[in-house]
C-alpha cells in the first residue's frame, strides 16, 4: 500500500473541488487559452518581468545581472514535466538526474544532491534545508500550468537574499488566481512517466478576490542499470495547494497555501561493520510537507512601496536507514522602496527561526537532535541614476546567525543602457555560505574496511566541526544583452569566482570507540581548507525568423582550478563535480494556430570526478490545440541512446541509468 500514501492529497483535492464549485462561477471560465510562444517578440521578451535582482518588479531588458528567465510559453513548449528538468532550459545550470526521483542541481559549478551553495524560492519562500544547506528537489513540484515563470541568476545573490545564495538564486512565482479562472485537467501517461494528473479549478469569490485550488499526482518508473535490469527504485507524489488574491487600486495581497507527500524507493549505499563493510539495497522515504505564506504590498506616492510577508513551513522526512527530519520554520520580511532625489532605494528587516527534531541510524549520529535556530537580517540597496543611460547599484546585506555570528555581504553594480533594448553590465560582489546542522552537528559513516586493531573494522567518519567559518565567494561580472536586431536577441556572460574558506575534511587522529559499535574510527573533520577558482563564460542567442519559427541556442564554459588544498584529505563539495562544456539548442515551429512541433538537443560534456561520459540528450514534441480549450501532445525524450548516466556516486545514493521514454499529454480547459 505504500505507493498509495500520495492518495491523501488526491482526496482532500477531490473533496475541495465541489467547495470551489459552489463559489460564485466566474464570468471569464473557459476563456483563457494555452500559451502560444510563436506571439511572443523578441521586445516583449526584453519585457518580461523579474523580481530577483533588486527585490522589485523590473524589465529583464534593465536588469544587471546574469538572469534568465524560463516563460509560461517555454514551460509549455518544452515537454518538460518537473521543475528540476526546467531548469536545463537555462545556460550555465547542470541538471543531473541521479534516480528516478532524486535530482542534482547546480549553477557555476558545485552541483550535487546535497548541493549547498543554491538558494531556491517559491513565490519567495525559502525551501532550503538548513540540515545541508539545500534542497529536497523531489518534494519540489507544482501543476506546471500554474508557473508564470521561473527566475534564474546565475552568480552571487547574497546582498539581495542573504547567506546560501553564492551561486546562483531561482525564484519560481505562480500565476494570481485571477488569471486561472475556470477549470483545467491534465492526464499524462508514458513509458517512464508512468502517470501524472493534474487539475485546477478557479473562481472569483467576491470583489477583486480570486480563488485557485490545485492538485496532482505523479508515478514515475523504476530506472535501470548499466545491465538494463530494473533497480527497482520508483517516484510517487501528490500535493494540493490553493491560491488566494485580492486587492484595490493602492494595495494587494495573497494567500497561498499546500500539502504534499512523497513516497520513493531509492538504490543506496551504506557503510557497514561487517565484511563486506559496504551495503547496497533499495530503501524507502517517505515525506509529509505543508505550508502557509501571506504576503501584502501598499503601492504609495512618488513611486514607494511597502511589502510584509509571513510564512510557516513545516516538513517530515523519513529516509529510511538514513535519517528522519522533522522541521518547522517561520519567516517575517518586511521591505520599504521610496526615492530621494536620484536614488530608489530599498530598507528591509528579517527575521526566521528554525525547529527540528532528527532521529539517526546506524550510519547517521548527531551531537544534537533537537535545536533551534534563529537568523536576523536587513538589507540595503540604492539604485542611483547617473544620467545618459548610467546608473548604479549598490547593496550590502546584514546578517546574524547562530553559527558563525555577523556576516555582511556587499555588491557594487554598474549599468549603462545605450538604447531601450540594450544594457551593459559589470559588478563585484561577495557571498557567504553558513555551516549547516549537519557539519555543525552530525557524525556520518563514509567508508568502512576489516583489518584494524584487534581485529576491529576501520570506520572513516566524516566529523562534524562547530568552529567552522563560514565560506566566501568573490565574484566578479561583466555581461551585455540586447537586441541585435528585430529577429536577433543575444546575451553574453564572463565571470571569475574566487572562493575561500571552503569546507573540506582533513584526516584527524584515529580512536577506538564503542560508539554506535566497536570500531577503530579515523574521523575526516570538517575544515575551512580549500580555495579555488571559477571562471567561464555564458551566451544565450534567440532568433525570431517569422512567426512560425522560433530558435534558441545557449552555451556555457567552466574552467575550475585548485589554489590550495590545506592539506584536506577531501575535496570542497562538488569540486570538479562539472562538465567544462554545456550546450542547447531549441526549436519551436508552428505553422499554424493548431500545431506545433518541437525538438531541442542538450550537450553535457563529461564529468572525470565523477566518471560519465559526455552525452546528447535529443526531445522531439508534437501538439495539437483543436480548439482553445483543448490540447493533446506526444512527447519523446532521451532519443539518441537507450539509457545512459547523468552523475556519480554522492555520498549514500547510488546513480543509476536515465532512459529513452515516450509520453502522450492531454489537456483540457473547461
Amino acid at each position: 500500500m505504500r505507493r498509495y500514501v500520495h492518495s491523501g492529497a488526491l482526496l482532500c483535492a477531490t473533496l475541495a473541488a465541489p467547495v470551489c464549485l459552489r463559489a460564485q462561477e466566474p464570468t471569464t471560465q473557459g476563456s483563457e487559452e494555452f500559451a502560444d510562444l510563436t506571439n511572443l517578440s523578441l521586445e516583449e521578451m526584453l519585457d518580461v518581468e523579474v523580481s530577483l535582482v533588486s527585490r522589485r518588479a523590473q524589465r529583464i531588458g534593465d536588469a544587471p545581472a546574469s538572469v534568465y528567465v524560463i516563460t509560461r510559453r517555454d514551460i509549455e513548449q518544452s515537454g518538460l514535466t518537473s521543475i528540476p528538468e526546467l531548469l536545463r532550459l537555462v545556460p550555465g545550470v547542470h541538471v543531473k538526474r541521479i534516480q528516478s526521483g532524486r535530482w542534482a542541481v547546480g549553477t557555476r559549478g558545485q552541483p550535487g544532491e546535497f548541493a549547498n551553495n543554491l538558494l531556491v524560492l517559491m513565490d519567495g519562500r525559502s525551501v532550503y534545508t538548513p540540515l545541508f544547506s539545500g534542497v529536497y528537489w523531489d518534494m519540489q513540484d507544482l501543476v506546471l500550468d500554474d508557473i508564470e515563470r521561473i527566475e534564474v541568476i546565475r552568480g552571487p545573490g547574497g546582498a539581495r537574499w542573504g547567506a546560501n545564495a553564492v551561486n546562483g538564486v531561482i525564484n519560481v512565482v505562480t500565476r494570481k488566481a485571477g488569471d486561472t479562472l475556470g477549470s483545467y485537467a491534465q492526464t499524462i501517461v508514458g513509458s517512464e512517466e508512468k502517470s501524472v494528473f493534474s487539475f485546477r479549478h478557479g473562481v472569483n469569490v467576491g470583489e477583486g478576490v480570486d480563488l485557485r485550488i490545485s492538485g496532482k499526482v505523479r508515478e514515475q518508473d523504476a530506472t535501470r542499470d548499466a545491465d538494463d535490469l530494473s533497480i527497482g527504485d520508483g517516484y510517487r507524489s501528490g500535493l494540493v495547494d490553493f491560491r488566494l488574491d485580492g486587492g484595490d487600486a493602492g494595495s494587494s495581497w495573497v494567500v497561498r497555501g499546500g500539502i504534499q507527500s512523497l513516497d520513493e524507493t531509492v538504490l543506496q549505499q551504506t557503510a557497514t561493520v561487517t565484511p563486506p563493510y559496504s551495503d547496497t539495497s533499495l530503501a524507502g522515504t517517505r515525506a509529509f510537507a505543508g505550508h502557509l505564506l501571506g504576503r501584502y504590498e501598499i503601492e504609495g506616492d512618488g513611486g514607494s512601496s511597502t511589502t510584509a510577508q509571513f510564512y510557516y513551513d513545516a516538513f517530515d522526512r523519513d529516509w529510511e536507514g538514513i535519517v528522519q527530519e522533522r522541521r518547522q520554520t517561520i519567516d517575517l520580511d518586511l521591505q520599504h522602496s521610496f526615492t530621494v532625489g536620484d536614488h530608489l532605494l530599498t530598507v528591509g528587516a528579517g527575521y526566521r527561526m528554525t525547529t527540528d527534531d532528527l532521529t539517526g541510524s546506524d550510519v547517521t549520529r548527531a551531537d544534537d537532535y533537537s535545536e533551534t535556530n534563529s537568523l536576523f537580517s536587513a538589507v540595503l540597496l540604492d539604485e542611483w541614476q547617473l544620467g545618459e543611460g548610467w546608473r548604479t547599484n549598490i547593496g550590502v546585506k546584514f546578517e546574524h546567525n547562530d553559527f558563525t555570528g555577523f556576516e555582511v555581504q556587499p555588491e557594487l553594480r554598474l549599468a549603462w543602457n545605450p538604447g531601450r533594448d540594450w544594457i551593459v553590465w559589470g559588478s563585484a560582489s561577495r557571498a557567504v555560505r553558513t555551516p549547516s546542522r549537519a557539519e555543525d552537528s552530525a557524525h556520518i559513516d563514509y567508508s568502512a574496511t576489516g583489518g584494524g586493531p584487534g581485529g576491529l573494522p576501520v570506520v572513516t567518519v566524516l566529523t562534524a566541526n562547530r568552529d567552522l567559518d563560514a565560506e566566501r565567494l568573490n565574484a566578479y561580472e561583466l555581461g551585455v544583452r540586447g537586441a541585435m536586431s528585430e529577429s536577433w536577441l543575444g546575451e553574453l556572460i564572463t565571470f571569475v569566482h574566487d572562493y575561500d574558506d571552503m569546507t573540506a575534511y582533513v584526516a584527524g587522529t584515529p580512536f577506538v570507540s564503542n560508539v554506535p559499535n566497536p570500531r577503530f574510527e579515523v574521523p575526516l573533520i570538517g575544515t575551512n581548507a580549500y580555495a579555488f577558482r571559477n571562471s567561464g563564460v555564458e551566451a544565450s542567442i534567440t532568433w525570431r525568423p517569422s512567426n512560425s519559427w522560433r530558435v534558441v541556442g545557449g552555451y556555457s564554459y567552466l574552467d575550475q582550478h585548485l589554489l590550495d588544498d590545506g592539506g584536506a584529505a577531501s575535496a570542497a563539495g562538488g569540486y570538479g563535480d562539472h562538465p567544462d562544456h554545456q550546450a542547447l539548442l531549441r526549436v519551436a515551429y508552428a505553422p499554424e494556430a493548431s500545431w506545433e512541433a518541437g525538438a531541442q538537443a542538450f550537450y553535457y560534456d563529461a564529468v572525470k570526478t565523477a566518471a560519465t561520459d559526455a552525452f546528447v540528450r535529443l526531445d522531439l514534441s508534437l501538439t495539437w490545440t483543436p480548439d482553445p480549450n483543448t490540447r493533446l501532445g506526444i512527447v519523446g525524450q532521451n532519443l539518441l541512446d537507450d539509457r545512459h548516466r547523468e552523475a556519480g556516486f554522492d555520498l549514500f545514493t547510488t546513480p543509476t541509468e536515465v532512459e529513452r521514454s515516450v509520453y502522450v499529454m492531454f489537456s483540457h480547459r473547461f
